[in-house]
């Protein structure tokens, strides 16, 4: 709770993979990505309730053992075209009784508690509507191009590029780890990004979003390189 808000906690785990199979209970060091994101959120002291959204028992099972909430799913509500806030307003509506959700992606094994809590803190501080954590992006768009049909290369901007990326102003790039919002917000809206959107950011290290097989390898390579050092 912070303040008279309650606080829902929420991470949807639905069983199907398709790029990256059983992807919510792949390992990571000794713990599946499940149990690390339910760790994460245990720790907040500002999550009241932290619910597992999915379809699959296997993963409800690992969830009720790890200390969270196991919640159903409909079979509706778990297919590779269902709309990611679907599950959100699904929750909602079954735990209605608190004014604040936070969405934590299984796919964000870095994150800390701190962040978790820097998103809360800073939606309610601010009374915003909603709040989404953030991380400045490895390549700055002002070096991105489009392809053309004939294989020139068209800058994705307009205007004159700095030849120093450190002239580059600073921008940011959503990193799937922390989405907050009011409950009534979402349920006007059906989206935790808007206009009145706030941004938390995050450093690049900790935004790691695992959403290919690369992106595993990799998670584990840091994993393995931090328990050697």
């Amino acid at each position: 709770m912070i303040g008279n808000k309650k606080v829902l906690g929420l991470i949807p785990a639905r069983g199907g993979s398709k790029r990256v199979p059983g992807k919510n209970l792949q390992k990571l060091g000794e713990s599946s990505l499940l149990e690390i994101s339910i760790n994460q959120a245990l720790l907040s002291t500002l999550i009241d309730k932290l619910v597992v959204s999915s379809e699959d028992q296997a993963i409800l099972d690992v969830a009720e053992q790890a200390g969270a909430c196991p919640l159903h799913r409909p079979l509706s509500l778990a297919q590779d075209e269902t709309p990611g806030i679907d599950p959100v307003i699904h929750a909602l509506q079954v735990f209605d009784q608190f004014d604040y959700i936070v969405l934590l992606q299984v796919t964000s094994p870095f994150r800390l508690v701190k962040d978790i809590d820097n998103a809360i803190e800073l939606c309610f501080n601010r009374q915003a509507p909603a709040c989404v954590s953030v991380c400045q992006p490895i390549h700055h768009p002002a070096w991105m191009f489009n392809k053309a049909e004939n294989g020139t290369l068209e800058p994705l901007l307009d205007g004159e590029r700095p030849l120093r990326s450190q002239e580059l102003p600073p921008c940011y790039v959503i990193n799937g780890a922390v989405y907050v919002a009011e409950k009534d917000r979402l349920f006007e809206t059906k989206s935790f990004i808007g206009a009145d959107t706030l941004a938390c950011e995050m450093p690049v290290d900790r935004s790691l979003d695992i959403d290919t097989s690369y992106d595993l390898q990799l998670a584990r390579a840091v994993c393995a390189l931090r328990h050697e050092g």
